[in-house]
């Protein structure tokens, strides 16, 4: 020990264990770089690594040697060797660029480029200005769709969301200019697939006094995430796809060191052919950018139960420390973790639990539950693997994306995926078919087009389509079984869909081989009456109005319906109304 203490009196021995210490520094930060893909445009090259693990490792060698240390690194590790892994990490890196995001090295280091330039508030981007949409080219479509906020468009012949947005590019102001620059380089990000398209901005009328500015987006045919797995009965083969696609989308935005922060079913929109695509991250959201604390509560309880331990560390009422945790690589990992367990239960984490419930909870080391029902082994196992590396609870023990990559590919080739499901014409389509080309043509072909599609999203769990397929086998378009149809028409009359409601009333009178049930009859004739169903409407106005039924009549009762159904324009209760001079 005095030996020691003496040689650290010696300058030179002072200045060499001061190296050491900051050579120890430069590997931990470049472990970090390569790990997290940080830094895209100076490691991207597999020369480049090289040359700085070459120039870490012969710095860490010669410390050793003046420190007089018994050992060198490569009495543990072999250069060659690792030279080969990481060469072929880094191969594997262009190829899964090439392959799956569908964008070129060189403009994703373009796209790297800007981002930095954001985030060092660059006045280079300043005059960046995302692409204006003049409003008469977004055309009504033929059905309209209101989501919240969000309605549906037509753009040069694409289905296309108009979401309001605070940014307008008449202001000039620095955050105007960083939400204009932001949204361009949102644009640049188009070309990957698992990123949802921005196309520009606009300005939507909502009334002779009112405009509003939007974003424009590609649609999201079946809405977020959250809500399909709520109202569909996902199969595991679909749900290995669109974990597939999210995490190929996550791995995009860490590779132009951009962090989602809020990983959950809610954020993924799920396009044509069930494709899943990221939406609502920020782009000056760096790997090293730290976050502050959520102050609104009810904006916090919305992401605890996706959040990493280190993160909720901060809210916990026994912390009393200002210390703000940095949102990392690793919490992002924790929170796709919580994503996949979310959507392979088709609930949100800890649903039951109160808000400091779920920090105790978690901070605590416990879990929720892994319970996989009717799941094929192969995608359970992955499954598990993937979500409890993911939810470790010391951040360095979670896995990279290389290993999750692996896990996912391989679930992905060993013919599980049924890619059948890919191939799926979108309801909306469907309906679409069914009004406007099949009860046109009235063909055989087009009937049959229209029954896949409704037959395949009715076995998913989808109500609308279950009203569809009932209708197709009530009325024998392909098959036909009124048993089964007026089934149909019940789950989906208790779920809430009007015409199935006014279906399955009249199901109740017409089928020839089951007797007729009149109070299930009226019970459901009322519920799409008080939704307003106008056929509905009718035939209980025509039915007070002239005592069918064995009901009492009630001219007055009567003729409120019958208004009610014409001033909705249907034929059968003007015409009723005209026949009884009854002024509308």
């Amino acid at each position: 020990m005095d030996k020691s203490v003496e040689k650290f009196r010696e300058k030179s021995y002072f200045e060499s264990f001061m190296h050491f210490i900051e050579v120890l520094e430069n590997i931990k930060n470049f472990a970090e770089e390569v790990s997290e893909i940080k830094g895209f445009k100076k490691f991207f090259v597999a020369n480049v690594v090289n040359q700085q693990l070459n120039n870490i490792r012969d710095d860490f060698d010669y410390c050793y040697k003046s420190l007089q240390l018994a050992f060198t690194i490569d009495g543990f590790v072999n250069r060659e060797n690792e030279n080969e892994e990481i060469i072929s990490d880094l191969n594997q890196l262009k190829y899964d660029i090439k392959q799956n995001f569908h964008v070129t090295e060189q403009k994703l280091s373009i796209i790297a480029a800007k981002i930095e330039m954001l985030e060092k508030n660059s006045s280079v981007l300043n005059k960046s200005k995302p692409p204006e949409i003049e409003q008469k080219h977004l055309i009504y479509p033929e059905v309209p769709i209101v989501r919240n906020s969000v309605v549906l468009r037509k753009y040069k012949n694409l289905d296309v969301a108009c979401k309001p947005t605070k940014y307008s590019p008449e202001v000039d102001t620095p955050q105007s200019k960083e939400a204009g620059a932001t949204l361009m380089i949102w644009k640049d990000l188009s070309e990957c697939p698992y990123i949802i398209k921005f196309m520009g901005i606009s300005k939507l009328h909502n009334s002779d006094i009112y405009t509003e500015n939007v974003i424009v987006l590609e649609w999201a045919e079946f809405g977020n995430l959250k809500s399909l797995y709520e109202s569909e009965n996902l199969n595991w083969k679909l749900k290995l796809n669109m974990v597939r696609d999210v995490f190929r989308g996550l791995c995009f935005l860490n590779y132009i060191r951009v962090l989602h922060h809020d990983v959950r079913c809610e954020n993924i929109l799920v396009a044509e052919e069930y494709k899943c695509k990221i939406t609502n991250f920020t782009l000056s959201h760096k790997t090293q950018y730290v976050t502050s604390k959520v102050h609104s509560v009810e904006n916090t309880k919305q992401i605890m139960s996706w959040m990493a331990p280190e993160k909720l560390k901060s809210y916990q009422r026994s912390n009393q420390s200002t210390k703000i945790e940095p949102y990392t690589y690793a919490c992002e990992m924790f929170s796709f973790g919580m994503f996949l367990w979310e959507l392979s239960f088709n609930r949100v984490p800890y649903k039951d639990m109160e808000y400091n419930e779920i920090i105790e909870h978690v901070m605590s080391g416990k879990r929720e539950k892994l319970d996989f029902v009717d799941c094929p082994r192969d995608i359970r196992d992955g499954f598990t693997e993937i979500i409890t590396s993911a939810w470790q609870h010391e951040s360095c023990k979670r896995p990279t994306t290389q290993k999750i990559s692996k896990i996912l590919e391989s679930l992905y080739k060993s013919g599980n995926v049924d890619n059948h499901v890919r191939d799926l014409l979108p309801l909306s389509k469907g309906i679409e078919h069914h009004n406007t080309k099949a009860m046109e043509t009235k063909s055989e072909q087009d009937y049959k087009i229209c029954w896949e599609c409704f037959n395949a999203h009715a076995n998913m769990g989808n109500k609308t389509a279950m009203y569809w397929k009932g209708f197709y086998l009530w009325n024998g378009l392909v098959e036909k079984n009124q048993i089964e149809a007026k089934r149909l028409f019940k789950i989906a009359a208790d779920a809430g869909f009007v015409e199935a409601q006014l279906e399955y009333a009249f199901a109740n009178l017409e089928n020839l081989d089951l007797p007729p049930d009149t109070k299930e009859f009226w019970k459901y004739l009322e519920m799409a009456a008080k939704n307003g169903n106008p056929k509905a409407l009718y035939h209980i106005g025509i039915t007070y109005y002239e005592g069918r039924m064995g009901t009492r009549q009630d001219k007055e009762k009567g003729i409120e319906y019958l208004k009610l159904s014409a001033l909705q324009n249907y034929y059968k209760a003007i015409d009723k109304l005209e026949k009884y001079n009854i002024i509308l």
